[in-house]
């Protein structure tokens, strides 16, 4: 009776140690030095990796550096889209920035287009809008100078169809490359105002805080155009934000 006393003892112990050790938040078990100048030495040595990241982005929380903060999470976000504690860690902190701006998911076949321009590279997608820009401009040249007797209506619906493909696989490279040229999103990292054209002399649509995420849809000079999470678009200077 006592061993079995003693095993339930052991056991009922274990389980309260690991509750607690589980509770401890995630940045703390890190093997990364939890300051903020070591960490960014990590990264300027070219080391990259969600929990740098997590650990870093807590190091700014806790230094009160709210644009910071989101920055790196949503780094570590982006190399682990499905992270449940990334994603709670970052709405943690959403709602303590001084200017929130409300989410609107984007339509079904924009997240689509962003997804699966993901899949390749910008060289690759470039590669195969050649093949079909190629295959456009050689049935072009059968219907128009050979005379091939296809029926007309499918030989223009093929040709059609070849053309609406090589200018989706040209889009697909376009977002690609930006993504990998550094990101399609930024966070602003001071208050700063969304201008309706690039320049600060135009009118301001609203003002944007530190630590609002950006997606980022043409760049002029100093100067991105930019889509809040709110939808609303404008202009603005690209000193004034970091991307992801």
């Amino acid at each position: 009776m006592r061993i079995i006393t003693s095993l339930i003892f052991l056991v009922f112990s274990g389980l309260v140690f690991a509750q607690e050790e589980s509770s401890i938040p995630q940045e703390k078990r890190l093997d990364y030095a939890e300051n903020l100048e070591e960490n960014i030495k990590y990264i300027e040595e070219g080391q990259h990796s969600k929990e740098l990241y997590m650990n870093l982005g807590y190091a700014y929380y806790q230094d009160g550096d709210l644009a910071n903060a989101v920055l790196y999470y949503e780094k570590a976000l982006k190399l682990a889209p499905l992270d449940s504690y990334v994603k709670t860690s970052l709405a943690q902190i959403r709602a303590e920035l001084p200017i929130q701006v409300s989410d609107i998911p984007d339509f079904i076949l924009v997240r689509a287009y962003r997804s699966v321009s993901n899949l390749m590279s910008a060289a690759t997608w470039s590669i195969i809008q050649l093949i079909f820009g190629l295959m456009f401009l050689y049935g072009l040249y059968q219907v128009l100078l050979k005379g091939v007797t296809m029926k007309r209506t499918y030989s223009w619906t093929l040709l059609g169809v070849l053309l609406v493909l090589s200018l989706i696989c040209g889009l697909m490279s376009y977002h690609s490359k930006l993504v990998e040229d550094g990101g399609d999103q930024a966070i602003s990292m001071v208050d700063q105002e969304l201008y309706k054209a690039a320049d600060e002399r135009s009118e301001s649509v609203v003002t944007i805080g530190p630590g609002n995420k950006v997606f980022l849809l043409d760049t002029i000079g100093d100067w991105y155009k930019v889509q809040l999470r709110d939808k609303d678009t404008g202009w603005v200077k690209k000193e004034k934000v970091r991307l992801i």
